[in-house]
């Protein structure tokens, strides 16, 4: 058998690879997008009651705020890699969206909401951080060709 065939019949072949590549940033692209649309939506457009004011002493809004910026953070660095980017942009978005709050009567800027959603930007990019670094181990402990 050659190698060619041997390497497709193993299965890692490099076409597997690029379906399953396309396949991961289809959803990232899709989670992303999602993300994205229900920040707007909460954050602008949607009227919804006030949140509830305390439980274990965080307001739940700040916890939603650093769970929807973790995800874009998180999301946005698998499809684009550049953190400096996609950070930066991430953090003057959470800005403009508490300024652009100020226009609307459904809600109201805080600052204490940009200091939660810069916080989400650094957790999702801690945690593709980490994510990088898993990947990366199994290819590192992996045995090379031909070594027992």
């Amino acid at each position: 058998m050659t190698a060619e065939k041997t390497r497709l019949h193993r299965g890692d072949s490099g076409l597997h690879m690029r379906v399953t590549e396309r396949r991961a940033r289809r959803f990232a692209v899709v989670a992303f997008v999602i993300g994205l649309v229900l920040i707007v939506w909460f954050g602008l457009l949607s009227e919804f009651p006030s949140p509830v004011n305390r439980i274990l002493s965080v307001r739940i809004d700040l916890v939603e705020h650093v769970a929807a910026f973790g995800w874009l953070s998180f999301t946005g660095l698998l499809l684009w890699k550049r953190a400096r980017l996609v950070v930066g942009g991430l953090v003057l978005s959470a800005g403009l969206l508490e300024i652009a709050q100020m226009a609307t009567r459904r809600h109201e800027a805080n600052l204490g909401d940009w200091g939660a959603s810069v916080t989400g930007v650094v957790v999702g990019w801690g945690l593709w951080l980490l994510a990088c670094r898993l990947v990366a181990r199994p290819r590192e402990l992996a045995p090379q060709d031909g070594a027992q």
